[in-house]
């Protein structure tokens, strides 16, 4: 028989919302970010009803600017453990 470890991960979140027009609240959320000087926290704007085609756009975007050096480092790779072979 084994018991679970009996540790527990307490986390809180929270969600802070903002109720204006979607113009006003990109003012908000980008003059916060920049009062905090947050650079790994982006803001994503799109329709209510469609938000998730914003997010699947702006992770292609990630995947397109950053496709040409992954696949050159793992060409690199691919070549260094061939020449270990």
């Amino acid at each position: 028989i084994k018991f679970p470890s009996l540790r527990y991960s307490n986390k809180t979140y929270s969600l802070d919302i903002f109720e204006d027009r979607l113009k006003k609240a990109m003012e908000h959320y980008h003059d916060k970010l920049q009062r905090e000087e947050n650079m790994s926290t982006g803001l994503i704007v799109g329709p209510e009803d469609t938000w998730q085609l914003s997010v699947v756009i702006y992770i292609c975007t990630q995947v397109v600017k950053s496709a040409g050096g992954d696949i050159t480092r793992l060409i690199d790779e691919f070549k260094r453990k061939g020449k270990r072979s």
